[in-house]
């Protein structure tokens, strides 16, 4: 929190998001919880006492929130009464970038005919009013992050996600590691057709996979593991027959099961 001494008789508060969650406190919070945010803002004034020096000698007879750009919240108390919410209406102007679809003076204006408890209730309304367009925007912009979060993640399983229409896959890895997280991750029951090549030059290390009696769907599950930790390489018979020929064959048969039980010691 950042407390700032305006003058004498008023004290404006900065708060920011990591404030609010330390203090449990949203900004929907100032619309729907009274009781919270009287504990809150009492717990403010304390503090001001200790950063600032601030003693109100005949209580607060203004006391008000200002939502500002980056989450931010600015609450401003001070003992001027109607002269102390013109200056928190500059105060607000200036937050909005003086483009505000109003002017302190246009908006006091509104309350010269009324008592001094009628001009605090409307310049709470107002305020009020203030806070629920900013909460809006807010929760619309939250809802538009996500749904763009939401995308992205969509679109990252896309491109990980692989047709499989041919019965043999081959993938690379780039550790044993990578091979090993592959291989736990699958069901032990299912029986699946696999070798595991170790090409010495590239320090690759390439899985060959076969459907056998895996069904369509199973088998897309176990390829679609295999390009979360390794990569598609090819699905051409031939060149698993050229690995045969010049790679190293660390485990000709089940290499699945075989990798699951050493990672598994």
């Amino acid at each position: 929190m950042e407390f700032k001494r305006i003058d004498d008789e008023t004290v404006r508060c900065i708060i920011n998001e990591d404030d609010m969650k330390e203090y449990n406190i949203e900004i929907d919070d100032f619309l729907k919880n009274k009781g919270k945010i009287q504990e809150f803002l009492h717990k403010i004034v304390e503090m001001a006492v200790d950063e600032v020096g601030y003693n109100p000698k005949n209580g607060l007879l203004a006391m008000q929130v200002m939502p500002l750009p980056r989450n931010r919240l600015a609450i401003t108390f001070s003992e001027k009464g109607a002269e102390g919410m013109e200056d928190i209406l500059h105060q607000i102007n200036d937050a909005l970038g003086g483009n505000g679809e109003f002017t302190p003076e246009s908006m006091m204006s509104r309350y010269e005919d009324l008592s001094s408890i009628e001009k605090v209730e409307a310049f709470d309304k107002f305020i009020r009013n203030l806070i629920q367009d900013v909460t809006d925007e807010y929760e619309e912009q939250q809802y538009k992050k996500k749904k763009d979060e939401n995308k992205n993640k969509e679109d990252k399983k896309g491109k990980h996600k692989q047709t499989v229409d041919s019965t043999l896959q081959l993938y690379t890895f780039a550790t044993l590691t990578d091979v090993e997280r592959f291989c736990v991750i699958l069901p032990e029951s299912w029986a699946i057709r696999s070798t595991l090549f170790k090409d010495e030059k590239e320090q690759l290390f390439y899985m060959a996979l076969e459907k056998g009696r895996l069904s369509k769907v199973n088998f897309q599950f176990v390829c679609d593991r295999a390009n979360e930790y390794g990569k598609f390489h090819s699905e051409n018979q031939a060149r698993v027959a050229y690995l045969k020929e010049h790679a190293s064959c660390l485990i000709d048969k089940k290499a699945i099961k075989v990798m699951r039980n050493i990672a598994n010691g």
